[in-house]
């Protein structure tokens, strides 16, 4: 697995870990979580543009919009919005 690869999965599962915690309900600041959450999610997307691998995009991809439709249509919204911002680095 190339070193991109496996920043990518850190990535995610830090992304999924706040995900999480906003699902549970464990935080203390929703904002500030949220706000994390989005910026690591920008980040994410950015540093997937990267990979070479089309199948390996669209596998993130939609795990990602499914994962964030469970936190909130607000954050599902956002990916879209991220990735349409992006879509010219693919």
């Amino acid at each position: 697995m190339e070193l991109l690869e496996v920043k990518l999965l850190h990535k995610y599962a830090r992304i999924r870990s706040y995900m999480n915690d906003l699902i549970s309900g464990n935080f203390v600041v929703y904002d500030f979580l949220y706000e994390c959450l989005a910026d690591h999610i920008e980040s994410f997307i950015y540093d997937l543009a990267y990979i070479e691998n089309e199948k390996v995009i669209n596998i993130y991809y939609d795990q990602l919009l499914s994962d964030s439709k469970q936190v909130s249509k607000e954050l599902y919204t956002l990916v879209i919005k991220i990735f349409e911002d992006n879509e010219w680095r693919f």
